[in-house]
């Protein structure tokens, strides 16, 4: 199955699946919609997004990715930021703890230390190894990165604050649930659990629509 195909498949059958298991989620993914998980996209600018966004509100993210896209002549690649200096990068608003990240990231793939395409065929837990060998990419980011660029269909991102919250709201929980309870609860989920974490996302946006622009939130919308 192409890549394509199978991204079609996980917004259409997931939903399906994760509905008919979990009485929760049948009653939160008719108000959400349609999942409308992104098909691959190209793996170094979704990592070079991923790092802009690290620790910042999503406002912030997108005013930095919005200037480098247009220094970088209209979209991020690795071409481009080989050519563009550090002065014209950092007057995007990035950090220059990110762009040694950026930088570094530039050169391991450039040289083919990171091969994108060999990670398309290793098991999740091997492409988890491989980014977090990046300095800047821990589990969250490459948990982004098996979701949101391999089109994986079973990731649960225990670190994800975002995740927890909604879990809490969404499940009526007393209190931000431990990754154990988070997994107990997306459980029934499987083989599906990044459709379920789609929709939590989602309906913490929903949430959240009347909070300021400016507030810390999720990356996840962005990606």
């Amino acid at each position: 199955m192409d890549s394509m195909t199978a991204c079609d498949a996980l917004r259409t059958q997931g939903p399906r699946h994760v509905a008919a298991v979990d009485p929760a989620m049948a009653a939160l993914i008719p108000r959400i919609g349609r999942c409308t998980l992104p098909k691959r996209r190209s793996p170094y600018a979704a990592l070079v997004r991923t790092i802009v966004t690290q620790q910042l509100s999503m406002a912030a993210a997108s005013t930095i990715h919005r200037r480098m896209q247009t220094i970088l002549g209209g979209s991020i690649s690795l071409r481009r930021i080989q050519r563009t200096s550090d002065d014209a990068l950092l007057s995007t608003g990035l950090s220059r703890r990110k762009l040694r990240f950026i930088r570094e990231l530039t050169c391991r793939v450039a040289t083919r230390e990171v091969d994108f395409p060999a990670l398309r065929d290793l098991p999740d837990d091997h492409v988890v190894q491989k980014l977090c060998t990046l300095r800047g990419v821990g589990p969250w980011t490459a948990d982004m990165f098996l979701m949101f660029v391999l089109n994986r269909p079973d990731v649960l991102p225990l670190g994800d604050s975002g995740l927890r919250r909604s879990f809490r709201l969404s499940y009526d929980l007393p209190h931000s649930p431990s990754p154990t309870l988070m997994e107990e609860l997306a459980e029934p989920w499987r083989p599906y659990r990044t459709v379920g974490c789609w929709y939590l996302w989602r309906a913490l946006d929903l949430s959240d629509r009347l909070r300021t622009s400016g507030e810390r939130g999720s990356p996840r919308s962005q990606i």
